[in-house]
C-alpha cells in the first residue's frame, strides 16, 4: 500500500466491482447495505431502524458536516452522502466487521467510542479501482470526537483483493479460516492479519496530531481481518 497522508489517506490493492452511486440502498441478504444515492429510500431505512430501537441522540455527539445516518450494522459507506453510526458493544462490531472482510471492494474506518457504545463513520472519499482501494479519514470529525469523549478506538480493514494472493487465492485457506487452527510451521498467512507499513506511519501521524490538540486522549489502532482483531500503534 501507498502511503498518501496528505489528506491521512489510506490505501490497499483492491479489486475491480465499485458501488455504482445511483444503485438503490436495500438490506442484502447477509442483512448488510447495497449503498447508494437514492435519498427517499435512505430515509425509508433510517425510520425502519428508528422503528426496532431508541435511536441514538445525535445531540451527544460533535456537529458533522454531512447528516448522521444511524444503521443496524456496519458496512463500507462509498456515498459520503451521510456519516454512518452503529450502536453497539465493541466485540459486536468488530463481528460485523469480519462478515465484511473478502466481501467488499471498499476499505472504511470508524471510531469506536467505548463511553457510549457507539461506532462512528470516519471515512471518507471511498474509491476502488482494479489496482487500489483508498479511504480519507475525516481528521476534522476525528479530532472533534476525540475532544469531547477522549477514549476513541479507531478501526478499519481491508479490501477483498487484499487476500487475493497467497494462501488465498491458492484457496489453501478460506477466509472464514481460524487462526487457532493453523499450525505453527505454517504461520505465513498470519500477515495477513498485520497492519500494513502504510497502516502503522499513519497511526502515528494521526496520534501527533490528536495528542497534540488532547494530550490526556486514549487512542487505540486496530485492524479487522479473517483472524480478528489486531491492535497497534
Amino acid at each position: 500500500m501507498t502511503p498518501l497522508f496528505g489528506t491521512c489517506l489510506l490505501a490497499a490493492a483492491a479489486t475491480a466491482g465499485l458501488f455504482a452511486a445511483s444503485s438503490a440502498v436495500a438490506l442484502a441478504d447477509d442483512g448488510f447495505l447495497a449503498i447508494n444515492m437514492d435519498n427517499q429510500k435512505i430515509g425509508s431505512l433510517a425510520a425502519a431502524n428508528a422503528k426496532e430501537r431508541t435511536p441514538f441522540d445525535t445531540a451527544r455527539l460533535p456537529a458533522s458536516l454531512i447528516p448522521y445516518l444511524e444503521l443496524a450494522a456496519l458496512d463500507a459507506n462509498a456515498v459520503n452522502a451521510f456519516r454512518t453510526l452503529v450502536p453497539a458493544d465493541e466485540l459486536s462490531g468488530v463481528a460485523q466487521i469480519r462478515a465484511l472482510v473478502g466481501h467488499t471492494s471498499f476499505e472504511e474506518q470508524w471510531a469506536f467510542v467505548p463511553a457510549i457504545s457507539l461506532w462512528i463513520e470516519i471515512g471518507k472519499n471511498e474509491s476502488a479501482s482494479e489496482l487500489d482501494s483508498q479511504v480519507e479519514v475525516d481528521i476534522d470529525y476525528l479530532k472533534k470526537i476525540v475532544g469531547l469523549y477522549h477514549e476513541v478506538h479507531v478501526v478499519h480493514f481491508h479490501p477483498a483483493s487484499f487476500y487475493a494472493s497467497g494462501a488465498w487465492v491458492h484457496q489453501l485457506l478460506s477466509v472464514e479460516f481460524p487462526a487457532d487452527s493453523i499450525a505453527a510451521d505454517d504461520m505465513q498467512p498470519i500477515g495477513f492479519a498485520l497492519p500494513s507499513p502504510t497502516d502503522v506511519i499513519s497511526s502515528i501521524q494521526l496520534s501527533e496530531m490528536l495528542f497534540a490538540q488532547d494530550p490526556d486522549a486514549s487512542i487505540r489502532y486496530s485492524v479487522v481481518s479473517p483472524h480478528g482483531l489486531v491492535t497497534y500503534g
